[in-house]
């Protein structure tokens, strides 16, 4: 009994607390109430049910500011893509989502204007690049006069932007993506147990 009530614990499906509760969790994670991504598995899902529409894009050379970002010497090419992620048919955008992949590895995305599954997936299906570490930060940044409406909020609303570098063997980084989301539809939730 105490193994699978373990296991389930492990897959987010129960809850406890020592000397409280055990508690049953909600089987599947309602994105259009909160953003709370806890595993690459999450984000897998989170663009498996929502779709991304590319309103931009274009191919670009990295110098100054964006070369230190993508942490890439000068000259290098990529593929700059952007647009809203939207729970269908809500017509709010839940989040703006920015993305800087390899130029190499353009033509996966190049054709696709609704994109319906997570990018680093498709690297890794598409073009055998196998992601052996994504790293993520978290900035406080306000929306501005182009996004607000489209996310639904207002110019200077506060919001958090999710920066995440995917990063191919040898430690290369193969996309990079920021993410911003207004304040009220963020949580960030992080379970740490005693050693």
């Amino acid at each position: 009994m105490r193994h699978a009530i373990a296991h389930l614990r492990d897959q987010g499906l129960l809850s406890a607390r020592k000397g409280v509760a055990t508690r049953v969790e909600a089987s599947a994670h309602d994105w259009r109430k909160s953003y709370s991504v806890r595993s690459v598995a999450d984000l897998v899902e989170l663009a498996r049910e929502t779709e991304m529409r590319v309103t931009h894009r274009e191919d670009v050379e990295a110098r100054g500011r964006l070369a230190v970002e993508l942490g890439c010497r000068p000259g290098r090419r990529w593929h700059h893509f952007g647009g809203p992620r939207f729970h269908v048919p809500a017509e709010t955008a839940f989040c703006w989502t920015e993305v800087y992949l390899d130029g190499r590895l353009a033509p996966i995305v190049r054709p696709i204007d609704v994109l319906r599954a997570a990018v680093f997936v498709m690297v890794e299906d598409q073009a055998g690049e196998p992601i052996v570490e994504i790293r993520q930060d978290i900035h406080p940044c306000v929306i501005d006069a182009a996004k607000a409406p489209i996310l639904g909020s207002k110019v200077g609303d506060l919001a958090l932007q999710i920066t995440r570098r995917y990063s191919g063997t040898g430690g290369r980084l193969l996309l990079l993506s920021h993410t911003l989301l207004p304040g009220d539809r963020f949580s960030y939730s992080m379970t740490f147990h005693p050693d």
